[in-house]
């Protein structure tokens, strides 16, 4: 007979896979917040504090589960065929390991005998028959697996714990240190926390001089510091959990309705556009202290040119590259601090362009830039189709801008000032014809364009050129008034670093921010036209246009459906695609949000529920002591899972909860459910706290320093959390020992949830700030249901105006219109181009779509293919000749192919900027990653 070998139980595979899966999606998310040029380390710290933290998901199910499977042993004795039933344990068995090999030589099989008849009466069913495990194994299987949790508690406590407190402190300090040198960004880390390391040493000392003098146990100091601990962290739980209860709902209630996302959204879009000039302006602030140092390293301050040019190369853009657009001087050095931070203003406009939008701007782009800027234009006046006109009609320079006015050679006479004017206004309006102007617009230019020829007049006939700001060299002199290399010492330069990257990083943000939030509108504005557009067909000719879109029958543009049309999709999308995200968006996700709000207002209602059982005063007036399961609602639906006494009944009445009692394997998932929307709800909260410019979650530009907090704060609830959810399952037991099995939680952290040194359990004041901090903010919601904020939209349909907010996304529209126009030519040019041949259809109006992979895929076969067979050929010398002939005449053909398609398009070109423009603006750009 063999033995069975070693196995290792389901239960086992399923706790690791919980575990793989926490590690994955902590990975996840922490990829998707990161910034791009977070360290190395803060990932490997934040994934461990993070990954530890959620381990609490899988590690209170498994320890509950356990408590109920002894008590549910204890409760059955030796009556083992029973226990088997009602308290199964066969996924957490450990098979025994196989025996030693035996020392004598093994003796030849035996014939087995043919098994004797079955007696009568007796069951012949083997499972019957076979004798469940004994009560002893039962418990002793128990037993492994609660050591075995046991160290997993403590492996979790004490990473949670010193990450907390120790590691992700250190950590942020050094991240958030500007200092030339590692060495002394580790020292001034030790710095900043010293404070904290004296009190925690004298708190240790103290509690050491009370446990010699008072000869008390050191475990007593042990548990008070730790219920200190988790009492201040209960309280950060209470307001994360109450705000989350509240504002998780809203959201996603906000969420399924299409008006009520773009009321939102445009309000954000008008608050963000705010802060966004203001991040700029105060980001251009701060680099003015840099260009001035740049200036000095290499004169006066030559001792500390290596520390500053590394502050330069850490600014989002090159400083010593600052040229300023006048708008009647033109292109010019910047003579004072303000002509400076407005160059640098201007500079981060063209990154902003270059990044999002793929524009290039040209000197006249820049110059009508300027005249905005400098308040020369109508308030509220849009440039960007004027910008167009004159790109369209050629004029690129100022020169060309300049040749509008017939008096730029001069020789025209004082009173003919009323006919310049006319002139250029008449050439204006041949250049703006497809898009004309505002008459105010077109007055102010004409004004700006004679103001700048009569100055530049005036300086030529000028004989001495009195003027200062001709001379560069004199206007660069003239920024350095009032800077004293003796006041810059090393401790100031680290100042004036940390300020830059502070700045830098709240310009990031807030970009990213202002970007993904006028995408939004942009595509909810879409979203909602092409809605009203299949509305007005009526539910059959909405539902034949889908139908006909998705087989490309119908493509005409007034029975046909073309699609959402919104400039910020990938222009490689298709007209499926596009169908498929339209009904995605509008429908489905719409009624996904809506069941996902009533859940989430569901359970938010049931944990406050739970939560208030917990407080002495209403237990006793509602005399929840009486009930089963004491009125938490959480633990109702954990009872009908493990119907257990002492919880969910009494041991010598019947059961409640069914007909006897019993542990369901499905009670691990109902408690992994419920710690999952407890702990969404708290991290969602903590993502959308902020915290003055220190914390900030933003997706895609989270910093280290952001990182490192909010795993910080994470560590230091993760146990408190559990300790508090233990609680609305009345599984802790601080006032006393209990008759039946505790949990390793409890056994582990023993009175864990007291309040330090007075005995009292803190849950039982607890639900109170809860209820509270609920309170505030669903407050905050009923009074901006009942007194909306000023609403940024004129009406509900799209397309309206809607004030400030509509103008700015009507702008940023008309740039991502003119960017995928530029993509989608340039895209079908270089397919003519490569295919050899402009004679292709447009399918239908469609437009050239890619081809298919497997096309492409076959072509690049076959191309292998015939390079393989003409290499194992090897042709002669008369035929390589012939072949090298015929090759310099395919390639002279395919030169003049190009030729003839290579010449200059404007409609190809779009918006695409000339290729000078390019290489000088390359020379002076950065990226604004680069902070």
């Amino acid at each position: 007979m063999s033995t069975p070998g070693f196995a290792i139980p389901a239960a086992a595979w399923s706790l690791a896979t919980e575990f793989g899966i926490i590690g994955v999606c902590v990975a996840a998310l922490l990829w998707r917040l990161a910034a791009p040029k977070t360290p190395f380390h803060v990932y490997i710290t934040v994934w461990l504090s993070w990954s530890f933290a959620l381990a609490l998901v899988a590690l209170v199910p498994l320890d509950l589960n356990l408590v109920y499977l002894e008590r549910c042993l204890d409760h059955f004795g030796n009556n083992t065929r029973a226990s088997a039933i009602a308290c199964p344990l066969e996924h957490w068995r450990f098979s025994p390991p196989p025996p030693p090999p035996h020392p004598h030589p093994p003796q030849p099989p035996q014939t087995p005998q043919p098994p004797l008849p079955p007696q009568p009466g007796e069951d012949v069913d083997d499972e019957d028959a076979r004798e469940p495990p004994s009560h002893e194994d039962d418990l002793l299987v128990v037993q492994q697996w609660k050591d075995l949790l046991h160290g997993l508690w403590l492996t979790v406590y004490a990473v949670t714990m010193a990450h907390g407190w120790v590691i992700l402190n250190f950590q942020s300090a050094f991240n958030e240190s500007r200092q030339f040198t590692v060495f002394k960004r580790f020292q001034q880390c030790f710095r900043d926390n010293v404070i904290l390391v004296c009190i925690a040493s004298a708190c240790n000392i103290i509690a050491l001089a009370v446990i010699i003098v008072l000869n008390l146990d050191l475990y007593y100091i042990i548990y008070g510091m730790m219920a200190v601990t988790n009492a201040i962290c209960l309280v950060v739980v209470a307001f994360l959990v109450g705000f989350g209860c509240a504002v998780v709902p809203r959201a996603l209630w906000h969420a399924s309705h299409l008006d009520k996302s773009l009321r939102k959204c445009m309000r954000e879009v008008a608050s963000l556009d705010v802060k966004y000039n203001e991040s700029a302006t105060d980001l251009a602030a701060k680099m003015v202290a840099v260009y001035q140092l740049r200036r000095a390293a290499a004169s006066s301050m030559r001792t500390e040119g290596d520390k500053i040019m590394q502050m330069v190369a850490e600014c989002p853009l090159d400083v010593a590259a600052a040229v300023l657009m006048d708008p009647v001087r033109g292109p010019s050095i910047p003579s004072t601090s303000g002509e400076v931070e407005r160059a640098f203003l201007s500079h981060l406009h063209e990154i902003e362009l270059d990044q999002v939008h793929k524009l290039k701007m040209t000197e006249v782009d820049r110059w009508l830039a300027a005249l905005e800027a400098g308040g020369h234009l109508p308030q509220g006046a849009t440039i960007f189709l004027v910008q167009e006109a004159m790109f369209g009609a050629g004029l690129r320079r100022l020169g060309d801008i300049d040749h509008l006015d017939p008096g730029v050679k001069g020789g025209t006479k004082s009173g003919e000032g009323g006919a310049r004017a006319e002139a250029i206004g008449k050439q204006l309006d041949l250049i703006t014809t497809e898009t004309p102007i505002e008459p105010a617009l077109r007055v102010a230019i004409v004004k700006a364009v004679v103001r700048r020829n009569d100055n530049t007049l005036r300086i030529m006939r000028d004989d001495d050129h009195s003027d200062e700001r001709t001379d560069p060299m004199a206007a660069a002199e003239k920024t350095q008034f009032g800077f004293d290399p003796a006041e810059w010492d090393v401790p100031r330069l680290v100042k004036v670093r940390v300020g830059i990257r502070r700045a830098a990083r709240r310009y990031r943000k807030t970009k990213a921010k202002f970007d993904r939030a006028v995408t939004h509108a942009i595509r909810l504005q879409d979203l909602g036209a092409a809605r009203q557009d299949l509305a007005d067909r009526g539910f059959g000719g909405a539902c034949h246009a889908l139908w006909n879109a998705l087989l490309y029958k119908d493509q005409t543009d007034t029975t046909g459906w073309r699609g959402v049309s919104c400039p910020v999709h990938p222009i490689t999308w298709g007209l499926r695609v596009e169908l498929l995200w339209f009904l995605w968006e509008c429908y489905f996700k719409r009624g996904l949000a809506l069941l996902g709000s009533v859940l989430a207002w569901l359970f938010s209602t049931i944990l406050l529920l739970s939560q208030l059982s917990l407080f002495p005063p209403l237990s006793a007036i509602f005399q929840l002591e009486n009930v089963a399961w004491e009125g938490s609602l959480l633990h109702y639906s954990v009872c009908t899972q493990a119907n257990l006494p002492p919880g969910c009944g009494d041991k010598d009445s019947d059961p409640v909860f069914g007909e006897a009692f019993s542990v369901r394997p499905a009670v691990q998932w109902v408690i992994t459910v419920h710690l999952f929307l407890l702990c969404s709800m708290a991290f969602f909260t903590l993502t959308r706290l902020k915290i003055f410019s220190l914390y900030e979650i933003v997706a895609g530009e989270t910093e280290g320093v952001s990182l490192c907090f909010n795993a910080f704060v994470v560590c230091r609830v993760a146990p408190s959390m559990a300790n508090n959810y233990l609680s609305l399952l009345h599984e802790v037991h601080e006032t006393g020992s209990n008759e039946y099995a505790a949990t390793v939680f409890e056994t582990t952290f023993a009175r864990m949830g007291t309040i330090p040194f007075i005995g009292t359990s803190f849950h039982e004041v607890l639900p109170p700030i809860i209820l509270v901090t609920f309170i505030i903010a669903a407050s905050e919601i009923i009074y901006c249901r009942c007194c909306p904020k000023v609403s940024f939209l004129g009406s509900s349909s799209p397309g309206e105006g809607r004030g400030d907010s509509g103008k700015i996304v009507d702008l940023e529209r008309l740039r991502h219109i003119k960017s995928r126009a530029t993509a989608s030519n340039m895209r079908n040019r270089t397919r003519i181009i490569s295919s050899g041949h402009s004679d292709h259809s447009n399918n239908g109006g469609m437009g050239l779509r890619s081809p298919s992979p497997i096309r492409v895929a076959a072509g690049r076969f076959r191309k292998g293919v015939t390079d393989v067979i003409k290499h194992v050929r090897q042709p002669s010398q008369g035929d390589r000749g012939k072949s090298i002939e015929m090759d310099r005449q395919g390639d002279r053909h395919g030169m003049l192919s190009n030729m003839e398609t290579g010449g200059e398009d404007e409609s190809a070109g779009g918006n695409e900027r000339s290729s000078e423009e390019a290489k000088s603006g390359a020379q002076r750009r950065m990226s604004v990653e680069g902070g």
